[in-house]
């Protein structure tokens, strides 16, 4: 009963490919005002394997992104809610330098509602166009995203459901940008923008990411 059982079942497995795993860590100078200024932005892909060992066998790879940003200030998440304050991984896909997709993380406002005591989570979303207005491109929301501490934020999610399908080797960096009219540094230089870097931004160089 056992063996026709165990020919039966399809056995998956989840098999890190150590020949894909890759990393890279930005370091960053203390350089910048404002709660965002980063110490370290990180890319860690690894692929992984599904497969079958019923007949027909089959397998099926895909590869994880994981991104992560440190920051040298700790912060809380309702910083990200300010107009213009976000965090964001930008990828260049041509030769072009402006970012072709981009990883935005931002903290939705919460309601005015005293009753509401549901504490303000940041959340990612994957854009085309990347100017950081209405004119960019949705392309899907990121379901995977966590605060180890009160310096960092991370993201994963799949490689495919970031980048064309087909994209080999691409450049990123990380970017943070703040501005709020309470914080004198990084208060707006002039009549209030919808979109855009805000008054106090810090990027990382960028980075070619080799597959």
């Amino acid at each position: 009963m056992r063996r026709v059982l165990a020919a039966g079942l399809s056995l998956l497995f989840l098999l890190p490919s150590l020949a894909f795993a890759h990393e890279q860590t930005d370091l960053d100078a203390n350089d910048s005002e404002g709660p965002l200024d980063t110490v370290a932005a990180r890319l860690w892909d690894r692929g992984f394997c599904t497969i079958t060992t019923h007949v027909p066998r089959s397998e099926r790879c895909h590869t994880d992104i994981q991104l992560k940003l440190v920051t040298y200030e700790p912060w809380s998440s309702e910083v990200l809610s300010e107009p213009n304050s976000f965090i964001s991984f930008e990828f260049d896909l041509d030769p072009d330098d402006a970012a072709d997709r981009c990883v935005v993380i931002r903290t939705p406002v919460q309601p005015d509602d005293p009753s509401d005591s549901t504490p303000a989570r940041p959340q990612a979303t994957v854009y085309r166009g990347c100017t950081y207005t209405d004119d960019d491109t949705f392309v899907r929301d990121v379901r995977r995203v966590r605060r180890p501490d009160d310096h960092s934020i991370r993201v994963l999610l799949r490689k495919d459901r970031l980048l064309p399908k087909g994209a080999g080797s691409f450049r990123w960096r990380s970017v943070t940008s703040y501005e709020s009219q309470g914080d004198q540094a990084c208060a707006p230089q002039g009549p209030p923008t919808d979109g855009g870097y805000g008054a106090c931004a810090d990027f990382t160089a960028w980075r070619r990411h080799h597959r």
